[in-house]
């Protein structure tokens, strides 16, 4: 069973996905991973399907072994999203 935490990191990260997409696609934003950024040049769909595949297994470790840091991590995340916002609007 899902804890609250773990689906708000899973939510938090699929929204970082839609507003990424949307940053790229109309060429206000590009992807600060670097590992990442070389999948997105190949193919939008190819990274973002690996990123949200990592942020499922991430979320699944942490789960498991420290429930704790979901807190931190969703706090990063939702400073990435409103980032992403800030560059598409």
């Amino acid at each position: 069973m899902l804890k609250w935490n773990t689906a708000n990191f899973i939510f938090l990260n699929l929204i970082d996905a839609i507003t990424t997409y949307i940053g790229i696609t109309t060429g206000k934003c590009d992807e600060a991973n670097l590992i990442l950024s070389n999948l997105f040049e190949i193919n939008i769909c190819l990274g973002l399907s690996v990123k949200m595949i990592l942020a499922v297994l991430i979320a699944i470790l942490v789960n498991k072994y420290k429930p704790k840091l979901f807190k931190i991590l969703n706090v990063i995340f939702m400073v990435i999203i409103f980032w992403n916002l800030t560059l598409i609007i």
